[in-house]
């Protein structure tokens, strides 16, 4: 029977001296307004946008010099001979196929960051 007490007694008890903190605030915070109106967030808008465009005009240089080798080498279809010819072409082919899987790579990675 005391024991019962005593149980009764300590589990009341701990009801009891338990806190409540119903005044807990909730705060947001808007990060567009950060990112636009600090000097960091600015700061980090400018330099994400000058890679960006570092990047875009890598891509367009070596797209514009896989053009120009194309074109050159259609002038020089009739002067090769044919071997030659195809074996210049797979070449090309296997440039254009490694500059457009490196562009699809950069292009998931800079969307996925």
């Amino acid at each position: 029977m005391k024991f019962f007490f005593l149980f009764r007694f300590l589990i009341f008890s701990l009801f009891l001296n338990t806190s409540v903190y119903g005044e807990t605030s909730i705060a947001f915070i808007n990060m567009n307004i950060i990112m636009n109106k600090s000097k960091a967030g600015i700061s980090i808008t400018d330099q994400l946008n000058l890679i960006k465009n570092n990047e875009i005009e890598n891509f367009k240089k070596k797209a514009n010099e896989l053009d120009t080798k194309e074109k050159k080498l259609i002038s020089q279809k009739n002067i090769l001979s044919s071997e030659e010819f195809e074996k210049k072409i797979l070449s090309l082919r296997n440039e254009i196929k490694v500059y457009n899987d490196f562009w699809f790579v950069k292009l998931v990675s800079s969307f996925s960051k």
